[in-house]
């Protein structure tokens, strides 16, 4: 953690991550609550997409969106995390501040929307009626699970698993323990804008370039930590090979830095995820990420639960012993 002769003291922040964690889990219980409480993802999703309609007008040049779309990043980046920077000089002298500063980090964070989907896809796994199992796994992910077989599902809801856990927890913990409330809501922030229009299709190739190349930059140590939780967690999964896990900081793959978790889940349980799909009357072309087996079952779901638990628990507890070591 960079010291800042303004930030609060360390244990205010390892109480404040630690209390922010600790309710957003909470929060995850009652919908009703987690709707009335907007989160910075959907509030700043809702600014890129009003952008988005004035920016990216598709008789524009590549190069002038590309430029457009590089504003896009800085300004919104920029002026999220100065913002954090002001009320994180706030907090350590107002309680109120203090106060937006945990409201904000527990917004932020991901924790119990990853436990909730864990109980949902546990839940939903052993279903014999198909449509259970899709309708729990179409809102992970952007895959059309509704054209899928039960393998191509239940493979959909492994790896969306897996992205919550490298991109909505170790990366938003790893740049909160680096850079404090700055760092985590400028993560949240180039996050969420290529979530948003960071696609590569034609309308976006050129807009969301900024936004990807940012986000790939931002993930390179997230997702290579991610990696060596998934290895530490092996050791308490039955049947899990950590070497093989860990061999995934090789793989080079069109999905960038979000395919090495998922790859270091394949190679740990011997399995084959991603993979090519069809996509209605089209058929998407993506290598394999694993050797293993594509015809996964609802006990192979329930490992890779298992070994994202024990990595999500791991980088909990290195991000809290991080604050107390600074």
């Amino acid at each position: 953690m960079i010291p800042l002769p303004f930030a609060p003291p360390r244990a205010e922040l390892l109480l404040l991550l630690a209390l922010a964690l600790v309710l957003n889990a909470f929060i995850a219980g009652f919908p009703a609550v987690d709707r009335w409480l907007m989160t910075p993802q959907g509030q700043l999703a809702d600014a890129v997409r009003w952008a988005d309609k004035r920016l990216n007008r598709i008789e524009r040049l590549d190069s002038v969106r590309l430029a457009r779309g590089a504003l896009l990043v800085l300004i919104l980046a920029g002026g999220v995390g100065l913002a954090a920077l002001v009320l994180t000089i706030a907090a350590a002298h107002l309680r109120v501040a203090w106060l937006l500063s945990l409201l904000l980090v527990t917004r932020a964070l991901l924790f119990g929307r990853l436990l909730t989907t864990m109980r949902g896809l546990l839940a939903a796994a052993p279903a014999t009626d198909e449509e259970v199992l899709r309708q729990a796994v179409a809102p992970l992910t952007h895959k059309p699970v509704w054209s899928m077989d039960r393998h191509a599902v239940l493979r959909a809801g492994m790896e969306a698993l897996v992205g919550q856990v490298s991109r909505g927890l170790v990366a938003p913990l790893f740049w909160f323990a680096l850079l404090d409330l700055p760092g985590l809501m400028i993560w949240v922030t180039v996050e969420t804008v290529a979530a948003t229009v960071g696609h590569t299709s034609p309308r976006y190739a050129a807009f969301g370039r900024p936004a990807r190349r940012a986000l790939l930059i931002m993930d390179w140590v997230p997702a290579r930590l991610t990696v060596l939780f998934l290895t530490a967690g092996c050791l308490m999964v039955p049947g899990s090979r950590p070497g093989t896990a860990l061999a995934a900081l090789r793989t080079q793959h069109i999905q960038g830095t979000a395919a090495l978790p998922v790859a270091a889940v394949a190679r740990a349980l011997n399995l084959a995820l991603a993979g090519p799909r069809k996509e209605g009357e089209m058929v998407v072309y993506e290598d394999w990420l694993g050797t293993g087996r594509a015809r996964v079952d609802a006990s192979d779901l329930r490992a890779v639960v298992a070994l994202t638990a024990a990595a999500g628990l791991l980088a909990v507890c290195i991000a809290l012993l991080a604050l107390v070591w600074t």
